[in-house]
């Protein structure tokens, strides 16, 4: 439960007043304090407000995870007197804090023009209103209610500690799941009173949309020239699969992820490389943020990092390896312990993916910048020209590749084992080529359009193809996002319905709900505990689990489920037959409820409201 006041909209990405209060809020939390701890060293102004965003994005789990060792409750006021400290700390009492900030700031900024992700930050912006603007929740069903339960939750039981924010009169997930940008999303839901739900929803939609400013960063830094740079922000924009598309899927931590490895490679490969103990710990800090956000963006941004030493002609130091790995365990270990314990069982399923033919593999990965056919020159001769100008990146880049192709084509032990932290799933490893393969693609063009010796003839030809390598991509990418309707079962009625049912249900009741189907968001509109708040399945200290008690109640079932709704005077019943296809609870439907001991109340359309007698 949290306060009545909170404010959501039956189309929340339709609604002025939320994007003002969500954007405002998000200024608060994570902007300002990001400009004031190294935002405010960056010396390109337009990308002072990302720069700030990213770092107080990294900036909220640090703080929320010592807040948690002090044991002081995780909100705004104690996130507030830290974050006061902190800034303290790095503009009057710790030099070398500064000085380290100053030269961050400066690796972030080298050679990065802000005409191409401003380009693409608008397209991507104005493309994803337009997909999911007349959406009353995000898809899909599964990862996107998970991810908008753990914000909630963090609202109500005010920490980040893995284990205990799950803590409900519904039980827990038999997995903990580490929280690092969803503790952002809860800050800006408290201080705007913009509810959880929506915060959760668009906190990732915002950051797809920066990602390019992002990546911008990392290949500056790299040394891509800035056209190179330019035209890789396109195939960036374009490729659905690496970017866009995790919206459809309710891949809202790996959106965040990728918003902030480039940042963060760039902090930590410094940190590697300086003879710098405060280089160290701020490196430490980072990498156990980023962490927080999601273990495979952590894993990429330390790959990357050393890749950007070799690329940059550093030399990593050991004695900075272990400061860092003291910070992670010092300041992160409590937090994370609880999950590293569960990850194996998570994704134990995994394993029996049947392996992909050879050259079907072979055709994946030559996709991996997106399936339109003028792409794959463009990657192969990237690989070529960055033999001789990037091999550094060339080389991560077929690395990679080979762990992808034995993963998909063999799913052998070490293939296995390597790609633990992406669920063994070999998608997620070739997204890691956004990073790699979509800078040297963007180098093959701009070495074409090089070749241009007039002027204007290549400012045209740039414009030209810029426009041919986005165009091609972009109705298909609307086209997919628009079809994920299907997976977010949860119309403008259902909305309006969820507000009647916070009338006729008093605040302190449980409501039975039906499993994957649209009820999961009337929770939250209603501010009312369901007996199955999101996807997971949930299991009370006592061994009983509400998860299947709607199916017991259709059947007349007695069991220890129905025996503890008696006890709690549990008489509220939720059913909706807009639910998502093919689930284990496709044939529980109003039908099933329309008989004696049930009294139907307030049906609309697809939904009713059930009294049990």
């Amino acid at each position: 439960m949290y306060p009545e006041t909170f404010h959501h909209a039956a189309l929340p990405l339709a609604s002025p007043m939320l994007w003002a209060r969500f954007l405002l809020g998000l200024a608060l939390v994570a902007g300002l304090p990001g400009y004031l701890l190294l935002g405010r060293l960056v010396k390109n102004r337009v990308l002072v407000p990302v720069a700030s965003l990213a770092v107080g994005l990294v900036w909220v789990p640090i703080a929320g995870c010592l807040l948690d060792l002090a044991g002081v409750p995780f909100g705004v006021l104690g996130f507030s007197v830290l974050t006061l400290a902190a800034v303290a700390a790095s503009w009057f009492g710790l030099r070398r804090v500064a000085d380290a900030g100053t030269e961050i700031a400066n690796a972030w900024t080298a050679n990065t023009s802000p005409w191409w992700p401003l380009l693409a930050s608008v397209v991507l912006a104005g493309g994803l209103l337009a997909s999911f603007g007349d959406f009353s929740a995000p898809p899909h069903l599964h990862d996107a209610s998970n991810h908008a339960y753990l914000t909630r939750q963090i609202v109500v039981n005010q920490t980040i500690h893995p284990r205990e924010l799950l803590e409900s009169p519904m039980g827990a997930p038999e997995s903990a799941y580490l929280v690092g940008w969803h503790a952002t999303a809860a800050l800006v839901a408290q201080v705007t009173h913009v509810a959880p739900y929506v915060t959760t929803w668009m906190l990732p939609l915002l950051l797809v949309a920066l990602t390019p400013w992002s990546l911008a960063v990392l290949w500056s830094l790299w040394g891509f020239s800035r056209l190179a740079t330019g035209f890789a922000t396109c195939l960036a924009m374009a490729n659905a699969g690496a970017l866009v598309g995790v919206l459809g899927w309710g891949g809202f931590s790996a959106a965040a992820g990728t918003f902030l490895v480039p940042w963060v490679t760039a902090l930590l490969a410094l940190g590697l490389a300086r003879k710098s103990r405060t280089f160290a710990l701020l490196a430490g800090a980072t990498l156990g943020s980023l962490m927080m956000v999601q273990a495979a963006s952590a894993m990429v941004a330390l790959v990357l990092a050393i890749v950007t030493c070799f690329a940059c002609g550093w030399r990593p130091r050991m004695a900075s390896v272990l400061i860092m790995v003291g910070v992670l365990l010092l300041v992160f270990a409590p937090s994370v312990w609880d999950v590293a314990g569960e990850y194996r069982a998570v994704r134990v399923g995994h394993q029996n993916v049947d392996a992909t033919p050879f050259g079907q593999a072979v055709n994946g990965w030559l996709n991996s910048l997106g399936r339109w056919h003028l792409l794959k020159p463009a990657l192969l001769a990237g690989l070529v020209l960055g033999f001789a100008m990037h091999r550094a990146i060339v080389v991560a880049s077929l690395l990679f590749g080979a762990l992808f192709l034995s993963l998909s084509s063999l799913r052998d032990p070490f293939s296995l084992a390597m790609t633990e932290v992406f669920y063994q799933e070999a998608s997620r490893v070739r997204s890691v080529q956004l990073f790699l393969l979509t800078p040297l693609a963007g180098l093959a063009v701009a070495w074409l359009v090089d070749r241009t010796r007039n002027d204007s003839m290549k400012m045209l030809a740039a414009a030209v193809l810029a426009v041919a390598m986005v165009a091609p991509a972009l109705p298909p990418i609307y086209e997919s996002l628009r079809q994920t309707r299907s997976v977010a079962p949860f119309t403008v009625e259902d909305y309006k319905f969820a507000q009647k049912v916070s009338d006729m249900v008093r605040a302190d009741a449980w409501i039975v709900n039906v499993p994957r189907d649209g009820s999961v968001w009337m929770g939250h509109v209603a501010n009312r505990l369901l007996t199955s708040p999101a996807a997971w399945a949930f299991v009370r200290s006592d061994g009983v689990s509400l998860r299947n008690v709607a199916r017991d109640l259709a059947e007349g079932k007695s069991t220890d489920a129905t025996a503890l709704l008696r006890d709690h005077g549990v008489n509220s019943l939720i059913v909706s037959d807009d639910r998502l296809a093919g689930s284990a609870w496709s044939d529980i439907d109003r039908a099933r409820f329309r008989r004696p001991g049930f009294i139907e109340s307030w049906p609309t359309e697809s939904t009713s409201l059930f009294y049990v007698e």
